[in-house]
């Protein structure tokens, strides 16, 4: 009986290690797709910095986060999660036309973003908020605040 108990789970564990294997494949192969050409340059502070972002799918795609930036100038995605997380903005992103979008979907707080000379310039609403026609020139960092700014 022993011997019939652990075949079977084996069996059970073989049988489960397909599957997951299976399912895993397919929904990481549609993710390659879609963001075939990006990459993660860095995790600085909590933010992640993605570059070669062409399409506005492929950004989407990257905001699975409770903050995210993005810049049409150079086709970069700021993300972060956390309070206290921030980001210099780099000065790609504030030249030109300096336009791009960010989208606030924190579970509680808001984001300041600050100026030159570190002042406060701008605080998102709450979640969930957007800004699809954002302008970076004038920030040049941005901040998670959970509870009062």
């Amino acid at each position: 009986m022993r011997r019939t108990g652990a075949h079977f789970i084996a069996m059970i564990m073989a049988t489960a290690a397909v599957f997951l294997t299976a399912g895993g494949a397919s929904a990481s192969s549609g993710d390659a797709n879609l963001l075939a050409g990006v990459e993660r340059v860095s995790t600085t502070n909590g933010v992640t910095l993605y570059s070669g972002v062409k399409t506005e799918a492929q950004a989407a795609g990257l905001c699975d986060y409770a903050f995210c930036a993005y810049s049409s100038n150079v086709g970069e995605v700021m993300a972060a999660d956390d309070c206290g997380e921030g980001a210099y903005v780099p000065s790609s992103w504030r030249t030109g036309s300096a336009g791009g979008w960010w989208q606030n979907n924190l579970p509680t707080g808001l984001v300041s973003m600050y100026n030159n000379n570190w002042t406060n310039i701008y605080d998102t609403p709450d979640a969930y908020s957007a800004d699809w026609t954002a302008n970076w020139a004038p920030v040049r960092y941005w901040e998670i605040q959970c509870g009062n700014p």
